[in-house]
């Protein structure tokens, strides 16, 4: 039996996330802490814009 599948986090998908591809008051998924270039986020499922935006948004310390 394989457990690597369920050990995979879950990610949000982007309408729970509320995902836009466009930044949000000068914040965008470049400068957040769960951006993961070139497209991918920590906890937002499917591609994402470097400039987009999210409710998750953290900005990188």
């Amino acid at each position: 039996m394989s457990y690597a599948a369920s050990a995979a986090p879950k990610k949000f998908t982007q309408k729970q996330a509320h995902y836009q591809p466009i930044p949000k008051s000068g914040q965008r998924c470049q400068t957040c802490a769960l951006w993961q270039p070139p497209t991918d986020c920590q906890q937002v499922e499917g591609p994402v814009s470097p400039a987009g935006w999210c409710i998750l948004y953290v900005r990188k310390s």
